[in-house]
């Protein structure tokens, strides 16, 4: 075989290594429109906030944007992606709960 078809076989090769990671690879995305818990203050409880985009991929928590707040990872406790039939009534809130991932 000559070495002009070899490096062709082997260009094919790499070429088919790399669109066989990217696919593996590939992180698996899901957004949708969700709601968000906050804490509120003393004087008022918290309270779901809608208005948010949430994105569900491979990293802990849940990464939630809008155009009013930063965007940020949250803990999937803080998020529901069903409008709440209550937006006062709180979640379960884990005992020294994380409220933020950075």
């Amino acid at each position: 075989m000559s070495e002009n078809y070899l490096n062709k076989i082997k260009l094919k090769r790499y070429y088919l290594e790399s669109i066989y990671h990217k696919i593996k690879f590939f992180p698996i995305l899901k957004t949708a429109k969700c709601w968000v818990w906050f804490k509120g203050s003393f004087n008022n409880g918290g309270f779901w906030k809608e208005g948010f985009t949430c994105t569900f991929d491979e990293n802990p928590g849940v990464l939630i944007e809008s155009p009013a707040y930063v965007t940020c990872r949250v803990p999937t406790w803080r998020v529901l992606t069903k409008e709440p039939e209550n937006l006062y009534k709180s979640p379960l809130i884990p005992d020294k709960a994380i409220w933020k991932i950075i």
